[in-house]
């Protein structure tokens, strides 16, 4: 079984991209606090990147953004790739079955401050959808050196 069951809040706002087919899909990333014994430790987070496909991502980037509380059950995904200098990167994300919005619509007259952000989030990992199916349970990845972000 593999299922995957995460609360938290997103780092950033959505990205919203589209397949050379015009299949809509998000990437964003999920903070999600661990749980501790003793109310005194500090608190650290998690930070997961979560990809929707379709109506969903569409309504991801719509009404989800930065600070936002968001609900996402999915399944684990891993994925590989060959960077520039030949070394194997791996990658795990959670493919959304289903995404919550848990908070009420972003505030009027306000734009995101990248000074909230968290170090310890990096910029997502683009795709190239040359290989794209037409389950969400199929798809496979693959990158070329001009998708990577290094």
């Amino acid at each position: 079984m593999n299922r995957v069951e995460l609360v938290g809040r997103l780092t950033r706002d959505p990205v919203l991209r589209y397949t050379p087919s015009n299949r809509p899909v998000a990437q964003f990333t999920l903070a999600v606090n661990r749980r501790y014994a003793k109310e005194t430790d500090e608190i650290k987070a998690d930070f997961f990147t979560i990809i929707a496909w379709g109506k969903q991502g569409e309504n991801c980037k719509t009404y989800l953004f930065q600070g936002s509380q968001a609900g996402v059950t999915g399944e684990l995904r891993n994925r590989s790739y060959t960077d520039r200098d030949g070394n194997t990167r791996y990658i795990t994300e959670i493919l959304a079955d289903n995404v919550e919005f848990l908070s009420s619509k972003k505030p009027e007259n306000t734009t995101p401050s990248n000074e909230s952000i968290p170090s310890q989030v990096e910029e997502p990992t683009p795709y190239s959808f040359q290989g794209e199916q037409s389950s969400l349970y199929d798809e496979e990845y693959t990158l070329s050196d001009d998708d990577l972000p290094f």
